[in-house]
């Protein structure tokens, strides 16, 4: 056995639970911060002379814990993720095929990464091809916004000087330091950052901030995870590109080649990769907005009373009912596939072209008919290729935030990964009993 099959195959029993222990994680931390919060001091009590300074400091500060919170919205929890002492990560990135990165580029934009918080790495050889996750936790979340806040906070600070024309004497630390907590319904910002302030005969120091930004971030964090953990779990994306595969295939050059057909007849059917790629590149791009949440403002209800068992079937596969308890009806929850970075391959083939294994039986010697002649058609997929999850919420009245984040949809020889995986590990479970017993 080669070490990478071994490798492989252990693999996947210490990943496949990755998702799972993110939603342990969100529990017990939302736990702890129930507690932690407690024991974090106050802010400085000043008399009205000085407070204008105080709410000042602490209006900079939420402004740009606010910026913060929305850049990371566009970046599935990362400020920058190519900033790597911001982030907290080196992520993996192979310019050439996006299907081997960390990190997903809109329109190959540099400036517009968004992370995979499910996929597989090294899936086209797939020795290695590990389910992993980018999903950044809570506190690595908090960690960035503390970090943006005492860094981006300086040219805000600089409209201190207002106050100096005022008549006021001040003298400032050159660093505030801040910590951050993602509560239930905002973010809270508390910061450090001693500033000596006298007028006139009156003196005091302003030593601690606090700020509210009232974004409910932990919502959407919630939300997001909730659609990883079901499409580890259930693997819908692949169930929608299974169904697109079936429906859409026959013997007929201008469908998709089919999993499994037989004809008899002496004339044959081909097809070329690259026109069926172009295909279901297409299909991907109909079907893919169809996907939806139950309850989500952007949710279309279907009556099902005249339709057939098929159309019923279909509407349940793009339909997802993740959030019973949840009052989503200001929150659009999207699936967006962007026509690029579909890795496709298909088997067998002869370079470009895709047909039929063609087998001629053995004529009679009393009779001029040619001799009888099958076709098997039997290709097997390849597929991979990224969706984005866009979740667009008014909060408030007229106030909308998006959180996006990138799923990764994988089909291997016409299964879905995890399928794939069973079946290769049955596979191994049997040479192995082979080899040894």
């Amino acid at each position: 056995m080669r070490m990478n099959e071994k490798r492989g195959q252990i693999a996947l029993f210490i990943i496949l639970g990755i998702v799972l222990m993110l939603i342990i994680g969100l529990v017990i931390y939302i736990s702890y911060k129930g507690k932690s919060s407690e024991a974090i001091p106050g802010r400085t009590t000043v008399s009205e002379r000085f407070e204008p300074i105080q709410l000042f400091v602490e209006d900079c500060i939420a402004s740009v814990a606010r910026e913060a919170i929305e850049k990371l919205g566009k970046h599935g929890g990362y400020i920058d993720p190519n900033d790597v002492y911001l982030s907290g990560r080196l992520f993996d990135v192979n310019n050439q095929d996006q299907t081997e990165n960390d990190l997903l580029y809109l329109s190959k934009d540099i400036e517009k990464a968004i992370p995979y918080w499910l996929y597989s790495y090294d899936y086209t050889g797939c020795d290695n091809c590990l389910i992993l996750s980018q999903a950044p936790y809570l506190d690595e979340i908090e960690r960035q916004i503390s970090i943006y806040v005492s860094e981006n906070i300086d040219y805000c600070l600089e409209n201190l000087e207002q106050f100096i024309k005022q008549g006021y004497e001040i003298k400032s630390a050159s660093t505030l330091y801040a910590n951050t907590i993602i509560r239930d319904k905002d973010v809270f910002v508390t910061a450090i950052y001693p500033i000596n302030v006298t007028y006139k005969n009156e003196k005091t120091t302003i030593e601690r901030y606090e700020a509210i930004v009232d974004i409910p971030l932990l919502k959407y964090y919630e939300l997001a995870i909730n659609i990883t953990a079901r499409q580890y779990n259930s693997q819908f994306l692949e169930g929608l590109t299974t169904y697109i595969l079936l429906s859409h295939s026959g013997l007929d050059y201008s469908l998709l080649p089919p999993w499994y057909a037989y004809s008899s007849q002496y004339s044959v059917v081909m097809w070329s990769k690259t026109s069926v790629k172009n295909t279901i590149n297409q299909l991907l791009l109909s079907y893919m907005p169809l996907m939806q949440v139950k309850g989500a403002k952007n949710y279309h209800q279907i009556r099902s009373n005249n339709l057939t068992l098929l159309e019923k079937n279909f509407i349940d596969l793009i339909t997802l009912d993740l959030f019973p308890d949840r009052d989503l009806k200001n929150t659009e929850i999207s699936f967006l596939y962007m026509g690029e970075d579909l890795y496709f391959d298909i088997q067998p083939s002869k370079d470009e072209l895709l047909g039929p294994f063609e087998n001629y039986g053995i004529g009679s010697d009393y009779s001029f008919a040619p001799p009888e002649k099958s076709n098997l058609y039997q290709f097997f997929y390849d597929i991979s290729y990224p969706v984005i999850v866009e979740i667009r919420d008014e909060y408030k009245p007229g106030q909308i935030y998006t959180f996006m984040f990138a799923l990764e949809t994988n089909i291997k020889q016409n299964l879905p990964l995890k399928e794939w995986w069973n079946e290769s590990k049955k596979a191994f479970i049997s040479r192995f009993f082979i080899i040894f017993f």
